[in-house]
């Protein structure tokens, strides 16, 4: 398991509460957002640290997310 510095975990937080917006409300249940949680933590592990990457390697998971839990 990866050590994540504090930084890095606030913006991971961060990333997961914004792209949260992103979910359309009647999508918007904790198994999406485990999911979307897991991607932003996968892409740390594998250097994509910027806040900026989070919001991207997240959002592109949106969609994805909705059609397995919905």
């Amino acid at each position: 398991m990866p050590q994540f510095a504090p930084q890095l975990i606030q913006d991971m937080r961060n990333a997961l509460e914004d792209v949260m917006t992103r979910v359309p409300m009647e999508y918007s249940t904790m198994a999406v957002k485990v999911y979307l949680a897991e991607c932003i933590l996968k892409a740390a592990a594998q250097g994509h640290t910027s806040y900026n990457e989070l919001i991207v390697v997240a959002g592109d998971q949106i969609q994805v997310a909705i059609s397995l839990f919905s």
